[in-house]
């Protein structure tokens, strides 16, 4: 870990959010992630708030939010921010019980059973 205060290069940054440096290129040139100051000898140097936004924008683009929506989180007002959060998570709940029964109907179709067929046709 770097001392408190310093800079980390674009690696660094990656590493720190998960992501690779391709990513935070991209972000840049999408401009989710500003270009920052550049060091005496040409190379990107970050700050913590530069880590903090990326793994914002990486925790938002992992969770299925489009990037041009996540331009509009990241500069949303922290109760807006808040609020689409809790709607994103909503929705997101509402995935997962789709996907339960989904796994569901999959687990009795493999165990035999015909869930979509009434119990007049399968007897």
């Amino acid at each position: 870990m770097k001392p408190a205060g310093s800079m980390l290069t674009i690696s660094q940054l990656a590493g720190y959010a998960g992501v690779s440096v391709r990513a935070v290129r991209h972000y840049h040139n999408i401009g989710l992630l500003p270009e920052p100051v550049r060091d005496r000898s040409g190379y990107r140097a970050y700050d913590a708030a530069a880590v903090v936004r990326l793994i914002r924008i990486h925790t938002l683009a992992g969770s299925g939010v489009p990037l041009a929506r996540v331009q509009e989180l990241l500069d949303a007002s922290p109760e807006a921010f808040t609020d689409a959060i809790e709607e994103i998570d909503k929705e997101v709940r509402g995935e997962i019980r789709r996907l339960q029964r989904s796994r569901q109907r999959l687990a009795e179709l493999a165990a035999g059973s015909h869930p979509a067929l009434p119990a007049s046709v399968v007897g």
